[in-house]
């Protein structure tokens, strides 16, 4: 077990041990700590505050941009639904009689039919429409204001979502924010956002999912160096300028398909051309096209998305259902397959050759692992026995049982660290990962929260809030010493751990 003082911060990991802090202000007990980091180049970054409450909803700007309708929310009767169906089958887009439908045309037209007749009779039966599937599954997302972390691929920047359905861009290297406005990038169309994740080629397009479709975010930053050379080394040049001036100007494209809604979780290719959706309240995929900002719906039988994960080749896309089971699709053909679980799967990553992919189990403190059997487009795999984390840190029978099982689970982008947090324990523990020939678990310590100095207040549900437990975490994209993670407190402080390899 982690032996250290309860109410230390956690400065850094250096070489699988852990480096903390027991006080706001450094005291001689902290020497050590402190000087070993600087020995070892470790940067240590302040942690941020993001407020509950930014600014009233009717006191936040609206962007004129984009020119777009949103879907009609009217209900409709189930008698039109079924003439709009017949004549969507029996006509062609100029209105004549038509018979060259393909089948698959004709089972997605009955498909959606279907859906608009019975909307009635699941209200009237009491089952949860689209809207309540959606905010139950914005209310799992944690009880603090940071919904989604997004770090961008190359800068030490991310994108947080707020709760009021806001993105603001933080910056570590030039300590700035994008925009200046306290508002952050917000729009009419932007409601019920559940995750944000960029354009991993560097393009500075950000994804925000949400009710209606997919806010795409385009910023025009200063490209025109990747780097500051000084006389201390050379630094990444900040994705935010400092100067207020040099602040981009955002617009926003919304990308919708027909008959899909309620953005749960997305999924960029690795070269940045498709950008896939899952849906909160149904198992189809929307596949866009970003450069013809086109997208068609792939489906298999399931039920709504909680998470999507291309592998580092973009040859496979795993899509984790919330019911239990993870499909992974082939993305030349689409072809598919179901891997069964037990549990509803969720914190599915692929480890770097593309190969084997890690995942968890619902109310399980294990780690599953299923590796490909072959090269795409097989979809054979094979299942490796899963890990039991909770015995590789020294934790007796009921320690561990108190812990519970893995409430989220995220692999550095090397697949060398994981921190973890479990359902009932405010605690992240951090482990490393020793990937051949198949994933090894060694535990590392537990993150420790930096203490909040001044009280939150104005808090609605304040009473619910644990200023110690972590609703997220999540890795940047890189960090030349090693790995740099961000932990989104309930508290609404976002702290930054680095991890140094030497």
């Amino acid at each position: 077990m982690d032996r250290t003082h309860p109410h230390a911060t956690t400065l850094c990991e250096l070489n699988r041990s852990l480096r903390k802090c027991r006080h706001l202000t450094v005291s001689p007990d902290d020497d050590s700590a402190l000087s070993q980091a600087t020995r070892a180049d470790a940067v240590v970054f302040p942690s941020i505050v993001v407020p509950a409450h930014i600014l009233p909803a009717d006191a936040r700007p609206t962007m004129a941009r984009p020119l777009a309708t949103l879907p009609s929310k009217e209900p409709q009767h189930p008698v039109s639904a079924l003439v709009q169906l017949l004549a969507s089958a029996m006509l062609d887009d100029d209105g004549n009689m038509s018979s060259a439908k393909a089948e698959s045309d004709l089972l997605a037209m009955l498909r959606t039919g279907l859906a608009r007749i019975t909307a009635p009779l699941r209200l009237a039966l009491g089952m949860p429409s689209a809207e309540q599937r959606h905010a139950a599954m914005l209310e799992s997302l944690g009880s603090g204001p940071v919904r989604s972390v997004a770090w961008h691929p190359f800068k030490q920047a991310l994108a947080l979502a707020h709760a009021n359905d806001s993105v603001h861009i933080y910056d570590l290297s030039s300590q700035a924010w994008c925009p200046r406005e306290p508002s952050g990038l917000v729009h009419e169309f932007q409601r019920g956002v559940s995750c944000a994740a960029w354009n991993p080629t560097g393009a500075a397009a950000l994804a925000v999912g949400c009710s209606d479709g997919i806010c795409l975010w385009r910023l025009q930053f200063d490209a025109s160096a990747s780097s500051i050379s000084s006389a201390s080394g050379t630094r990444l040049q900040p994705l935010v300028p400092a100067d207020a001036h040099q602040a981009p100007q955002p617009w926003m494209t919304l990308l919708r398909s027909p008959h899909f809604a309620h953005v749960a979780a997305l999924a960029w290719s690795p070269d940045g051309r498709l950008l896939v959706a899952g849906s909160a309240s149904g198992p189809a995929l929307a596949v866009f096209d970003v450069a013809s900002e086109r997208g068609d719906v792939v489906r298999q039988p399931g039920e709504a998305t909680r998470e999507l994960a291309f592998s580092h080749d973009g040859l496979f896309l795993l899509q984790a259902y919330r019911s239990g089971g993870i499909r992974i699709w082939e993305t030349q053909t689409w072809d598919s397959v179901l891997v069964a679980t037990k549990r509803p799967a969720h914190s599915i990553a692929w480890l770097p050759d593309s190969r084997l992919f890690v995942f968890a189990l619902e109310g399980d403190a294990r780690v599953g692992l299923v590796q490909m059997a072959a090269p795409a487009p097989s979809l054979e795999t094979i299942t490796a026995p899963m890990v039991r984390l909770e015995r590789l840190m020294d934790a007796d029978a009921d320690v561990a049982r108190r812990m519970g099982g893995i409430r989220q689970m995220r692999l550095s982008p090397g697949g060398d660290r994981a921190l973890v947090l479990f359902e009932r324990s405010p605690q992240v523990a951090l482990f490393a990962v020793d990937a051949r020939p198949l994933p090894a678990f060694e535990f590392i310590g537990f993150v420790r929260s930096p203490p909040l100095a001044v009280p939150r207040s104005g808090n609605s549900g304040s009473s619910q809030i644990d200023p110690r437990r972590a609703d997220s975490v999540a890795f940047a994209g890189q960090f030349r010493r090693g790995a740099l993670a961000s932990i989104a407190w309930q508290s609404g402080r976002l702290s930054f751990v680095p991890m140094i390899v030497k």
